[in-house]
């Protein structure tokens, strides 16, 4: 295995692996290969997908280089560790997860605003068409039943958001989701 360089730029190393894989692939149409041939070009381009950057050199995921990288503290790493977040999983699912969280702190709010504020917001729009999707069943559940047209108009999409009588209060209000 190569020894690491002082800095490595993961999608330059992994840009270069591919383009020697493709040139591996068209040799055989520019020039008359034998079988034996065929067979070292294959674990040639077998070779080159077990260098890629992920199996060659893993990411660090110390608590330091994690808290640079997320803008957060050593101490919230390790407490995120420990709340499930998916570090090894990369940036994109930590995202995710921040999210979902109702407190993120505000260097890290700060730094991924767009796409924190775009995750929560298509997981607000989530909720609301599971929502809709679930009063839709009820009424269709009411009509099967055979209660009345006139019984089921009290249920309307302005139920989920608490503002009909004596609904409960959806999770967006509750405090659960931030808004957008």
């Amino acid at each position: 295995m190569p020894s690491p360089p002082a800095k490595l730029h993961r999608h330059s190393w992994d840009a270069a692996i591919r383009a020697v894989q493709s040139k591996l692939v068209e040799i055989p149409k520019h020039i008359p290969v034998t079988e034996e041939q065929l067979h070292v070009l294959v674990a040639a381009h077998v070779l080159c997908a077990q260098l890629k950057a992920a199996k060659v050199f893993p990411p660090d995921l110390s608590n330091r280089t994690l808290s640079r990288k997320y803008s957060i503290s050593d101490r919230t790493v390790t407490n995120w560790r420990r709340e499930g977040c998916p570090f090894e999983k990369g940036k994109r699912r930590v995202l995710q997860w921040m999210a979902r969280r109702r407190y993120v702190p505000a260097a890290a709010e700060a730094k991924f605003k767009r796409r924190l504020d775009l995750l929560r917001l298509r997981e607000n729009v989530k909720y609301c068409q599971d929502g809709i999707a679930a009063l839709r069943y009820i009424k269709l559940l009411g009509k099967l039943d055979g209660q009345p047209d006139h019984e089921l108009r009290h249920l309307r999409a302005q139920n989920l958001t608490g503002r009909g009588s004596g609904t409960p209060q959806s999770e967006f209000k509750q405090g659960r989701f931030k808004a957008a």
